[in-house]
């Protein structure tokens, strides 16, 4: 017969490098051919709390369905806290989400996954340093392309950001699919990912905040686009006309990105964020209906 088996494991208290989780409780079992993950879940710093489910069952010979749902408030996601003061200032996070795919490898998988993203931040103060930590080098190299400033200053003061993507027959969209409001920027992005395919469409509209200065505002590209294939991302900048791809540089014909009115429908509002929140609430709603929510703890 088929194996079958059950494990459940709880940790009181895991101290990582940067944080610590409590009541860390996972529950797993496999039935029939099937492995799930009936729970994950865990407290973090500051009250958080995430939880997750998920399981892999094959359906054929060559094929498997995989379905994964995981939710999570009040979290702190893993930028460095050095201190007491910097751990109490960082945003905190609440999201949700869900993922469903069927296929016979991680690309065929993707090529078929359904499902959402939502993502919500609030106030904090970030250490720039973070973000080089959890990057590779050209995931690093776009975050300085979009904001420069980072490079300049030990902290970057948040003020809210929201992530919201619709993922169906392998097409990641988001519009928007980034809003970020921070002490010095507003950016935002649209993004069209064909996981089938494998290539990439997302443009960042950056906007300085007022008062920096022009000799501060003319470091900001106000227009730059990721475009090419998951394994050769490409930057394309606007004003500047340039491709950045590893340490070289193309020239090019330019850039024209229709980004101005999506920028104003933002920048007229006074949270920039909910008010991408509310322009897909519809949306994400149908996505939830249609895949299911992930039950919130």
């Amino acid at each position: 017969g088929k194996l079958s088996a059950r494990l459940g494991y709880t940790i009181d208290e895991l101290k990582l490098d940067a944080h610590t989780l409590r009541k860390l409780t996972l529950d797993t079992r496999v039935t029939g051919g099937e492995l799930a993950v009936d729970r994950i879940a865990w407290e973090g710093d500051r009250g958080g709390r995430f939880t997750a489910s998920g399981s892999l069952r094959p359906v054929s010979e060559t094929s498997a369905m995989m379905k994964l749902q995981f939710a999570g408030r009040d979290m702190i996601f893993g930028f460095p806290a050095l201190t007491e003061q910097e751990l109490r200032r960082l945003p905190q996070y609440d999201l949700e989400g869900v993922l469903q795919a069927r296929g016979a490898t991680v690309r065929e998988l993707a090529a078929g996954a359904n499902g959402y993203l939502r993502l919500m931040a609030g106030k904090g103060r970030i250490r720039a340093s973070g973000f080089r930590l959890l990057t590779n080098d050209f995931i690093e190299q776009l975050l300085e392309t979009v904001n420069p400033l980072a490079t300049r200053d030990p902290y970057t003061k948040l003020k809210c950001a929201v992530v919201l993507a619709g993922i169906e027959n392998g097409r990641v969209v988001g519009e928007p699919f980034l809003v970020s409001s921070s002490d010095r920027l507003n950016v935002y992005a649209n993004a069209d990912i064909d996981l089938r395919r494998e290539r990439l469409d997302v443009t960042f509209n950056t906007v300085p905040q007022r008062g920096l200065g022009l000799s501060v505002s003319s470091l900001i590209n106000p227009y730059v686009k990721l475009t090419g294939t998951l394994a050769a991302p490409l930057l394309l900048l606007d004003p500047g006309q340039t491709i950045i791809e590893g340490t070289t540089t193309v020239v090019t014909g330019g850039l024209n990105i229709i980004a101005r009115t999506f920028r104003d429908r933002y920048l007229s509002g006074k949270d920039p964020c909910g008010e991408a929140h509310l322009q897909n609430d519809e949306r994400i709603s149908a996505l939830e209906e249609k895949y299911g929510k992930p039950p919130i703890e």
